[in-house]
């Protein structure tokens, strides 16, 4: 499983093509690493991030409200099959397996970190 940690357009740069032109490498790269899926975190207040990752194939599977940032907030986990759209079939579920087996040697933080834990944080 690959997981988008972390994605941040800067204000200035927004409504420009970015956020879609840095997830569709990190799509890409997945695929190419034959992770079966991919999932982030994001919040129900971002519209703007909400609707990239839509539009990139990452379907809601699940809500939970937080308190992590001091107050209170609706997570929003998202997930898709790197190989075509969502590919999702119920809460989580991809329908598919990918076709080329995950390799630990397709980047250099895999050979570090596939061994040490089940997923490739990336």
């Amino acid at each position: 499983m690959a997981r988008l940690r972390l994605l941040h357009v800067e204000r200035f740069a927004r409504n420009r093509g970015i956020g879609d032109a840095l997830v569709r490498p990190f799509i890409a790269f997945a695929r190419s690493c034959g992770y079966r899926r991919i999932v982030l975190w994001t919040h129900t207040i971002l519209e703007a991030a909400r609707r990239l990752y839509a539009r990139n194939g990452f379907a809601c599977f699940a809500t939970a409200p937080h308190v992590m940032f001091g107050v209170p907030l609706q997570g929003e986990d998202r997930a898709r099959d790197p190989g075509r759209g969502s590919g999702l079939t119920g809460p989580g579920m991809i329908s598919r397996s990918c076709a080329a087996p995950r390799s630990p040697a397709c980047c250099a933080h895999n050979r570090r970190a596939a061994y040490r834990r089940p997923s490739c944080w990336l």
